[in-house]
């Protein structure tokens, strides 16, 4: 994968330790670098599952993984993480530093309630930022600007840092409202 990095000029992340205690602000910092390396991933992914120096198990293996990194919903999900766990880690640094006081936790559940709500009905700015890197199309192949919310999911192909993304069943307005559920 460095080789493959290295090639493509792109910077490699390396995830390093995830810490115990501050797990929200550790699983952050993953997704984050899933996020940078995910094209050399991607491209990695593949040519180990086209290599027949690799065994059927491990080309198995990366075909699937490369698919599950090319699924729409993954690639919407991981930007809708980013920009929740981001805000949940503040909460959740903040919640570590606080006294014992009853009221200075109450504050703090309050503004990730708002925050859930917030996050139901708008994008945030990883998922609204992702949402303007990528590219859509119509059955025809003309593309469809702006590539919103609206039509990532039913876009006929849509492309990301040049690859085709795979169509999904699964929908982010499930997630999230799961997520406001469980809040709330």
């Amino acid at each position: 994968m460095r080789a493959t990095a290295l090639y493509m000029r792109l910077d490699l992340s390396k995830i390093t330790y995830i810490f115990k205690e501050l797990w929200i602000s550790s699983e952050f910092t993953a997704i984050q670098h899933i996020k940078k390396s995910w094209l050399a991933l991607v491209v990695d992914l593949d040519a180990i599952a086209s290599d027949p120096e690799f065994n059927d198990i491990s080309r198995a293996k990366a075909k699937g993984l490369r698919m599950k990194l090319l699924d729409r919903f993954f690639i919407e999900l991981l930007h809708f993480l980013l920009d929740l766990l981001k805000s949940l880690s503040i909460f959740s640094k903040a919640l570590q530093r606080e006294t014992g006081l009853l009221i200075g936790k109450q504050i703090i559940r309050d503004k990730i309630i708002s925050l859930a709500d917030d996050l139901k009905n708008k994008n945030g700015v990883e998922l609204e930022s992702f949402y303007k890197e990528i590219e859509c199309f119509g059955p025809d192949n003309m593309p469809i600007f702006p590539c919103t919310a609206d039509f990532y999911g039913s876009a006929f192909k849509v492309t990301w840092k040049d690859q085709k993304l795979l169509k999904s069943k699964n929908k982010l307005t499930d997630i999230r409202n799961s997520f406001i559920n469980s809040v709330n």
